[in-house]
């Protein structure tokens, strides 16, 4: 089903006035993953063939994200989502188009896809603005029940909720490392000057937090954002990604060779209850003149010549020619894939996850490692995304899958028992023809079975509407392989995707999950995802647990299968031999004993 009543936008040439339309409309990419599967989350729960998440501004409504038809914008002029946003009501119905006198003319009721029933939950952002819906529809006259009414009413909740957790910082209000990677995204597409990256840090930040804790630290940052919005132009986009680590960017066509005058006016002394701090910052610099140089690398970039040539106690400028670190940056992952060397290798880390009904270990997910120092302070993610820009996430997935059957070896040869290890694919390699015989070629050749592993297709792993993802993870069953979808909820994992493909286990992502205790949409929509689970009889395991409220909620509602750093971080293949054999003498049914277990860790020992 297909509908276009205008082109598909240009995200950077959004023309939106008001400032919340611009929060929305800059971190919600087009056709954004997470929240597409959202959108077929709202049309499952509803029962509907067709739903969608827009923003609405002055002259047109934005859809960033639908199911079960293809829409890019539409005039605001007699749409659906502009009637719903001028309403004041939390939920606007309309269930026959054909006798409503404002719709039925409309041409989606008039031609295909011949609407008749709409409903929308609209949301608001943190100023109060109606700036968007999370709606429905369908193509037969439908009345609207109250179980419809509280999934819309939630997961409008969560549409605000999520852009403010995932894209800003709760701190500073600015974007965060991925709300400002996206909007630098857009603009790089866009621009057709070269864009640099700065990254400014502010030196022996923990120091404050040590003496004068953690609420004088935030004061201290917000002081610091302020200085830097202020230098720059007006709505200059100013990013914070945690513990005074901000990040910039301007074109060519503005002044750039005046960073020490910034650095000068940061260091004057800040004021703060009666105190003074001065601080120390160092600024890194990345540009490239190549087309193809991705948001993440060139944030790397900068990051990573601030860090070369970072000098305590002094202020500096630092420059990265951004073509000479793209190509070491590859030279190294590649020698990490194919020419491994002590201190350049790529690891599975193991995270336990456990059963807190009855104390016992329940499995492993397997988590990427690259152990080497001079990438020490590029987080997990962002090299994940090189690898990807790299087009190297096939290779990763087999390595990760040989060394982790290398350690399940190593373990039963000294006759220790590991529960089932989850090992993650990504969409990319779920294309290669030869997955089944690669995998299980690494099985055999050392001396195992399909039964000691689980495939976590992970985040971006389904991909609803490609028929051969699905043969792929057929055959990948048929061959004995258990299958899970991981992160389920966000990206293209989704609940189209458990009817695709007969999986065992369902992973919900941590969005979901953290803070659950405290959050009322965030337990409607976790109920709604058990819920699922039950319906297709999989066994649901909760991701992102870190608080005794959150793991008492959890069991309260009957989700016993947990994965965090409540009980754990990712621990190298060391810490999990000594875990395996400190947990042959743990009592069973005893939750709190595994959990002091795993935090007596020292010196790669567990201490009983």
């Amino acid at each position: 089903m297909k509908f276009q009543l205008c082109q598909e936008p240009n995200s950077a040439n959004l023309h939106i006035k008001r400032k919340e339309l611009e929060r929305y409309g800059a971190v919600i990419d087009d056709n954004d993953a997470s929240f597409e599967a959202l959108a077929a989350l709202t049309a499952s729960l509803c029962n509907v063939p067709i739903a969608g998440i827009s923003v609405v501004d002055d002259e047109k409504v934005w859809v960033k994200a639908h199911y079960g038809i293809e829409a890019y914008c539409l005039p605001r002029e007699g749409a659906f989502c502009s009637a719903a946003v001028d309403g004041d009501d939390d939920l606007f119905v309309v269930e026959d188009a054909t006798i409503d006198i404002r719709f039925f003319n409309n041409p989606l009721v008039t031609d295909e896809p011949n609407i008749r029933y709409y409903a929308a939950s609209p949301f608001k952002g943190k100023s109060g603005l109606t700036v968007g819906t999370v709606w429905v529809m369908d193509q037969k006259p439908t009345s609207i029940t109250p179980e419809t009414a509280q999934v819309l009413h939630s997961l409008a909740n969560y549409v605000v909720q999520s852009v403010d957790n995932q894209f800003y910082c709760e701190i500073t209000k600015l974007p965060n490392r991925e709300g400002f990677t996206r909007r630098l995204k857009n603009r790089l597409q866009s621009s057709h000057s070269d864009v640099s990256v700065r990254n400014l840090k502010i030196q022996q930040l923990h120091n404050v937090c040590s003496l004068y804790g953690n609420e004088m630290c935030n004061l201290l940052i917000q002081s610091i954002s302020h200085r830097i919005k202020e230098w720059l132009p007006d709505n200059h986009p100013v990013g914070h990604f945690g513990l005074g680590n901000f990040c910039f960017w301007q074109t060519d066509n503005q002044i750039t060779d005046d960073l020490n005058a910034l650095l000068t006016y940061i260091s004057r002394p800040v004021f703060i209850d009666g105190q003074a701090f001065s601080v120390t910052t160092n600024i890194g610099v990345a540009s490239s003149t190549e087309k193809s140089v991705t948001a993440p690398a060139l944030i790397n970039m900068a990051e990573q010549a601030n860090q070369d040539n970072y000098r305590c106690g002094l202020s500096s400028v630092s420059y990265q020619n951004g073509n000479t670190f793209k190509n070491q940056l590859t030279k190294d992952l590649r020698h990490a894939i194919y020419h491994e060397v002590i201190e350049n290798t790529i690891e599975p880390h193991y995270q336990p996850q456990i059963n807190i009904e009855t104390g016992e270990l329940f499995g492993f997910e397997s988590l990427l490692r690259w152990e080497n120092p001079d990438y020490a302070k590029i987080n997990t993610g962002q090299i994940f995304k090189a690898i990807e820009s790299l087009g190297m996430i096939p290779s990763v997935d087999y390595l990760m899958f040989k060394k982790v059957c290398g350690h399940i070896r190593t373990w039963h040869d000294a006759g220790l028992i590991a529960p089932k290890i989850s090992v993650n694919l990504s969409r990319v390699t779920l294309q290669d023809a030869r997955i089944v015989s690669e995998l299980t070629g690494i099985l055999y050749a050392n001396g195992l079975s399909t039964d000691v592993l689980i495939l976590e297709i992970t985040e971006s792993g389904f991909q609803v509407n490609e028929k051969g993802t699905s043969a792929q993870l057929n055959e990948l069953r048929q061959a004995g392989f258990h299958l899970a979808i991981d992160d389920f909820g966000k990206g293209n994992s989704n609940i189209d995707s458990l009817k695709k493909t007969s999986c065992e286990l369902l992973k919900v992502d941590r969005q979901f999950v953290h803070g659950v205790s405290a959050n009322p949409t965030t337990e409607a929509l976790l109920r709604l995802i058990k819920g699922t689970a039950d319906a297709h009889n999989m066994q649901l395991l909760c991701e992102g647990v870190e608080t005794q409220r959150d793991l008492e909620w959890l069991h309260s509602a009957g989700i016993n299968l947990v994965q965090g750093w409540y009980f754990s971080k990712a621990l190298p293949f060391s810490d999990i031999t000594f875990l395996l054999r400190a947990i042959k003498d743990l009592p069973p049914n005893n939750t709190d004993e595994m959990r002091r277990l795993l935090a007596g860790r020292k010196n790669g020992k567990f201490i009983k």
